[in-house]
């Protein structure tokens, strides 16, 4: 299977282009602590075979916190790889899913440079992608956001779409905090238990 690392384009040219949905879903890879107190996120996603990859296609994912070093991408003669505080319009889009763009926050940006590919629906193929991320301070993880930009090969023009995805956080992410409550709660019931006066039984003999 034919890996790749997709990324987006510059949305400038959206506004007199027709634009579609497209199937791009990135998922978190995996998290591995990199030994100097920092963590490896790496993302891992497909490109269904609707969709064709041209130069300055992109994916962003939002609001990386913790960001440290240079971004993480194998596949540097295709893709740039950068770190955006602000990523416009873009923003504008994340309301689809109620998400916005943290300005204080770096985001991940890979753009595609390579030659065009799955321009030919009878011949286009899903593609994949995986091993593209950053290092982060944190290695909880919060419900982000993405935006992906690539184009339509059967309907012409542009496709979109945004989603949600798992970034680092300082904080866990709620149902992380629910685990962490049953668990302090188990353990607070442990030492009451331990605290509580126990009763002796005392066998005499009769006289």
């Amino acid at each position: 299977m034919r890996k790749l690392v997709v990324a987006l384009a510059g949305m400038a040219s959206l506004g007199c282009a027709s634009v579609a949905w497209a199937d791009i879903l990135p998922t978190l890879q995996s998290v591995t602590p990199n030994g100097d107190g920092t963590y490896k996120w790496l993302y891992q996603g497909t490109v269904t075979a609707k969709e064709s990859l041209l130069p300055g296609d992109r994916l962003v994912i939002y609001d990386f916190a913790g960001l440290v070093g240079a971004l993480i991408n194998p596949y540097a003669p295709n893709v740039a790889a950068s770190a955006q505080l602000v990523t416009s319009p873009d923003n504008t889009a994340l309301a689809n899913v109620g998400a916005s763009d943290n300005p204080g926050l770096f985001n991940l940006v890979f753009t595609y440079e390579g030659a065009p590919l799955n321009t030919n629906p009878a011949t286009a193929t899903t593609l994949n992608f995986d091993a593209i991320g950053a290092n982060s301070t944190f290695s909880l993880q919060s419900l982000g956001a993405y935006t992906a930009i690539t184009h339509d090969n059967q309907n012409g023009g542009l496709a979109a779409n945004q989603g949600h995805v798992s970034v680092p956080s300082p904080l866990p992410e709620p149902a992380t905090w629910a685990l962490m409550m049953l668990g302090f709660g188990a353990i607070g019931l442990t030492m009451r238990k331990n605290r509580e006066p126990k009763t002796r039984l005392r066998f005499g003999v009769p006289a």
